[in-house]
């Protein structure tokens, strides 16, 4: 209750907080599509933490990435406002757990799954569900379903064995059946089987031995017995724990009072005092899956910025060699550095005007430069951001060439992009080289997989000729 009225409060004045000192986001920052408090929340924390990270001074490529912090921020404070305010009726409304002394009986063919915590003196000793089967109504003849309903019982009597002939631990002998038929079991060697299907392993030669167990299903007044074989086999035994026994005596009460309305729990057991009471579900589980939600949505659109930044980073390195031939080619024509930039641009341009599929990223950035050029930016500047706004270290090297070529002349420029074509041809067959030694490990998964598989289908026929 504390905990959730704390995080509300926390939400709260952060929200007011951002009302008075963050100022409207502008036109870009409201396409994330987010209540206009929240995203002011989320701009104001985004550029704390970007304020802290670069000192005062956000560059120009970090713009995009504080957008995203503060659609992750304004996420967050959503989730983390709507969780809090739910946590608190849900405490409100927790009553607590109430002594349970009997149980309202439902209605023939359901079944009610009661939970409850047991006591021993006021301690509590463990958890148990108890099913509680329905009323019994009038007499009905059952002997036409007794032989379906044996039939039905004998995958849920061997429990985890394999087969009646082939018995290695407990069967599982259930009182009644989900149509309410009661069966009995009588064993007539309890020395090895009990009558509740307890192997009993100290009594049992290695070869096994022969047991016959006689089944009776009853309801009412009609009934009908069976005789099922088995051959147990020596298996370990398991003690029943005490939680489980007090379950076992409260289903032998349902049993004996199937005709009543309730069923009285047990006040004592073993000479001791025993009580229960309801299972609770906890109002702390809507705090956790808030903060789990929340985590969730703020990492998670800095896992899809960094994908975005991968492919954006294979696809530059692709280009890189077209565009340095392209600007190559013109040049050795005879066309300065500025007409073949220009030039490389417009041609882009017409095509992607024919087909907007063709988009490409280093083109774009020279689009951008082009622009730059134009509105006033010195052409040295306009290379040397492109190479930045890139990123990769080819694109950094080649707008420092430019820009460092721009007073030497054609012919110092040519010189430098025949090495730069050199080294970047060089580059590229190491990075050939490299993604096909990650295909080759990335096969050998399957390979191995099917390796034993091969293994597999050589030794089992002979393993099963046995």
């Amino acid at each position: 209750m504390i905990l959730s009225a704390v995080l509300s409060v926390i939400c709260i004045v952060l929200l007011m907080v951002s009302r008075k000192r963050a100022e409207w986001p502008d036109e870009e920052w409201k396409k994330l599509k987010l209540p206009k408090i929240f995203l002011r929340a989320g701009q104001m924390l985004s550029e704390k933490v970007s304020q802290r990270k670069h000192g005062g001074k956000i560059a120009e490529f970090t713009e995009r990435k504080k957008k995203e912090n503060g659609r992750a921020f304004g996420l967050v404070l959503i989730v983390a406002t709507i969780g809090s305010f739910l946590s608190i009726p849900a405490f409100l409304l927790s009553s607590g757990p109430e002594l349970i002394e009997s149980i309202e009986r439902p209605e023939f063919g359901e079944e009610k799954q009661v939970i409850a915590q047991v006591k021993e003196g006021g301690e509590k000793i463990g958890e148990i569900s108890v099913p509680i089967s329905g009323r019994t109504p009038s007499k009905e003849e059952w002997d036409a379903v007794f032989d379906e309903a044996y039939e039905q019982m004998k995958a849920v009597w061997l429990n985890d064995n394999v087969s009646f002939q082939e018995v290695r631990k407990d069967l599982s002998f259930p009182d009644e059946t989900e149509a309410g038929i009661r069966i009995t079991y009588r064993s007539q060697n309890i020395d090895i089987l009990s009558d509740w299907g307890i192997v009993l392993t100290e009594e049992i030669s290695e070869a096994g031995e022969e047991v016959l167990v006689l089944i009776r299903f009853s309801y009412e007044d009609a009934e009908k017995e069976y005789e099922l074989p088995i051959r147990v086999f020596p298996a370990l035994t398991e003690e029943k724990s005490l939680v489980e026994r007090i379950r076992d005596q409260i289903i032998r009460i349902d049993q004996d009072t199937a005709n009543d309305k309730q069923v009285n729990l047990p006040t004592e057991f073993d000479g001791n005092a025993i009580s229960f009471e309801t299972v609770e579900e906890s109002p702390y589980l809507i705090l956790l899956l808030t903060a789990v939600l929340a985590g969730c949505l703020f990492f998670l659109p800095g896992q899809k910025e960094k994908e975005r930044e991968k492919k954006r980073k294979e696809a530059l390195e692709r280009e890189y060699p077209d565009m340095l031939r392209k600007l190559r080619t013109l040049i050795n024509a005879g066309m300065s550095t500025r007409n073949a930039w220009f030039k490389i641009a417009e041609n882009y341009q017409e095509s992607l005007s024919k087909d907007k599929k063709r988009h490409s990223i280093v083109y774009e950035e020279m689009l951008i430069s082009e622009t730059e050029i134009k509105t006033g930016i010195s052409e040295e500047s306009a290379y040397v951001r492109f190479g930045r706004r890139c990123g990769l270290r080819c694109y950094v090297r080649f707008g420092n060439l430019l820009a460092q070529n721009l007073r030497q002349g054609i012919s110092g420029l040519e010189r430098a992009l025949q090495k730069e074509a050199e080294e970047t041809l060089e580059e590229q067959r190491t990075r050939v080289l490299r993604t096909g030694e990650k295909a080759k490990t990335k096969q050998l998964f399957p390979m191995l997989l099917m390796l034993g598989i091969v293994i597999v289908m050589l030794i089992a026929p002979t393993l099963m000729s046995f």
